[in-house]
């Protein structure tokens, strides 16, 4: 059965369905131990294409 959840928290993770805390909820795991999970499977704990990044870093590039 936790397999079964982890990868249904897995996929709407992907989808960006869901935060990395919630999915770890859904998981039945905390933050660090879905993070584990996710190492394990191989699966990415970020994954931002080059056009989010660069958004992501104009902002951080904005704060004081």
């Amino acid at each position: 059965m936790q397999d079964l959840r982890f990868l249904s928290a897995l996929t709407l993770y992907r989808k960006r369905c869901l935060s990395l805390g919630k999915a770890a909820e859904l998981a039945g795991y905390n933050k660090l131990d879905f993070i584990d999970q996710l190492n394990n499977a191989q699966e990415p704990i970020f994954d931002y294409n080059a056009t989010e990044m660069a958004e992501i870093f104009a902002d951080v590039q904005k704060l004081p």
